[in-house]
């Protein structure tokens, strides 16, 4: 397999598995900084070790394997904490969540908790939003950055505060209960629709497609739902339109030129309505209100 196939191979397993991967290691650890350090690790790791050891049979499996080993690997390193031992044990005792990722079983109920947890109520608007684009949808700060308008330093900061709140407040990593999961699920959904709607406006739609992307997701997680499979019925229907709506310049046809009067009738309007025309002689003007059908008036 070429270079160029292994980096699509890659780019496509990172794309796909991002959320499970990072949701896994945020259960696992509680630490969100250390989830995602470690997956973009481990896809740095498969970049260097692919081209010569060859694509492996499970990629998604080899870059969970991977990112669980790095993580390990930073909270050893921190003996002198005690609460990162603690980690320590409760992912040696958690080993069946990546066993499973290993035989190639999704890890849905991790990413739900996850979607959850970037949408909670406790957090701002925007970094709910800011939030699942990094961490569920797997974009750049910078991408997320340029989508609204911001900088990418505005968006790191953003995303930074987001997940000291979530440590801060002690906000749990999991899916609400089932008398608050209705609630919970249109604040999800919200989320996801605003997203849409700032795709929906910029000239490149890519916000939206992405928007398109999680709310499939969401529906693959939840079923059952009926508002998350209304939801993605009306993206996929404004998403029918977009041809409609930006149409290619090669499809645009040329803009006629305006009509200009002809005719005797209209010379006259024109002449008659023209505000800084030359005044004719009586003779001339009796002779044009004849030709429009109107007789002079007597002296």
């Amino acid at each position: 397999m070429s270079g160029i196939d292994v980096r699509r191979v890659l780019a496509d397993t990172a794309a796909d598995q991002w959320s499970a991967i990072t949701a896994t290691l945020i259960r696992a650890t509680g630490d969100w900084d250390l989830a995602e350090d470690s997956v973009q690790d481990a896809v740095e790791r498969a970049l260097a070790r692919w081209p010569v050891d060859g694509v492996p049979d499970n990629p998604a499996a080899w870059l969970t394997t991977a990112a669980r080993r790095r993580a390990l690997d930073v909270l050893r390193r921190r003996t002198t904490e005690r609460a990162k031992l603690g980690e320590v044990a409760v992912m040696t005792e958690r080993d069946r969540a990546a066993e499973r990722a290993e035989q190639g079983q999704p890890i849905d109920d991790d990413r739900l908790r996850l979607l959850f947890t970037c949408c909670h109520p406790a957090l701002p608007l925007p970094s709910r939003v800011a939030l699942t684009l990094r961490m569920v949808g797997g974009l750049s700060t910078r991408a997320i950055g340029d989508a609204f308008l911001i900088s990418e330093a505005t968006a790191s900061q953003r995303l930074l505060r987001a997940k000291r709140k979530i440590a801060n407040a002690g906000i749990p990593f999991r899916v609400p209960a089932e008398h608050r999961l209705a609630e919970r699920t249109s604040g999800v959904l919200a989320v996801l629709y605003l997203i849409f709607n700032e795709g929906y406006r910029s000239p490149d739609g890519a916000l939206a497609g992405e928007a398109l992307r999680l709310t499939r997701l969401l529906v693959d997680l939840m079923p059952d739902e009926d508002e998350v499979r209304g939801l993605l019925a009306l993206i996929l229907f404004q998403q029918a339109r977009t041809g409609c709506r930006r149409p290619s310049p090669a499809a645009t046809p040329p803009r006629r030129p305006p009509m200009r009067p002809t005719g005797p009738r209209s010379s006259c309007i024109t002449t008659r309505c023209t505000p800084h025309s030359r005044p004719r002689s009586s003779r001339s003007t009796g002779r044009s209100r004849s030709a429009c059908g109107t007789a002079p008036r007597p002296a």
